[in-house]
């Protein structure tokens, strides 16, 4: 289904929902069972580290993307083009991810004082993608971005995937170190 070397796209990753969703037929024996609930673990946690690679490219995306409109805005200021500099403002300010005041769920102070909703910009478009709250994806952002930089030497070891083809499991427990 996948080709190491191919990109994937979102249609490719709404073939592997679809497959997923034939998972678990009546037909399986008690070991594959065990062996699909091990498997789709591992897909569980492979997609929660895909889901943040994707987060941090965005950001990183959106903030070029912003930082473009924030040149643009002083080339307006400069040119004493108001309205163009209050559009090209604007627009860098949807592109950006403000994290002063996000991480309790509160607009910044600047938002307060002009009156605007806040927490808008890179986290709801996350969020939105997501079906999650503004918040959450403020949430989201902040611990992809922690993951994808703070934490960059621990994040290659998490992303690595171990194959079970040859091993089998049997269905009855293992006692844990």
């Amino acid at each position: 289904m996948f080709d190491g070397a191919a990109m994937v796209t979102a249609e490719s990753l709404e073939a592997l929902v679809s497959a997923l969703s034939r998972v678990g037929s009546d037909g399986d024996s008690d070991q594959e069972r065990v062996d699909q609930l091990a498997v789709l673990e591992r897909v569980k946690s492979a997609a929660a580290a895909a889901q943040v690679r994707v987060t941090a490219a965005f950001v990183e995306s959106q903030a070029q993307v912003a930082q473009a409109w924030l040149d643009r805005a002083r080339e307006c200021s400069d040119a004493r083009d108001f309205d163009g500099w209050r559009a090209a403002r604007g627009q860098a300010r949807a592109a950006s991810f403000d994290d002063e005041g996000a991480a309790i769920g509160q607009p910044s102070t600047r938002s307060r004082r002009r009156g605007s909703s806040g927490l808008t910009g890179v986290a709801a478009q996350v969020a939105l993608a997501r079906h999650e709250s503004p918040v959450r994806g403020a949430q989201h952002v902040r611990l992809a971005l922690a993951l994808t930089t703070e934490m960059r030497t621990r994040w290659p070891r998490s992303r690595q995937v171990r194959s079970v083809s040859g091993a089998r499991r049997s269905s009855s427990p293992r006692p844990r170190p």
